[in-house]
């Protein structure tokens, strides 16, 4: 899922089995964690 997180947006995956969100951005060489919250986002385009 894709969802806004300034500046710009993330991307979303839950955590199988818990009320976890891991927030995350990547480019060709990086993987980067951008935050863990344990509320589901809004979908970008609501």
């Amino acid at each position: 899922m894709r969802a806004k997180f300034a500046p710009g947006f993330a991307l979303v995956r839950r955590v199988p089995g818990q009320n976890l969100w891991i927030w995350y951005r990547f480019d060709d060489e990086h993987v980067d964690m951008v935050t863990l919250k344990n509320e589901p986002p809004v979908p970008e385009d609501e």
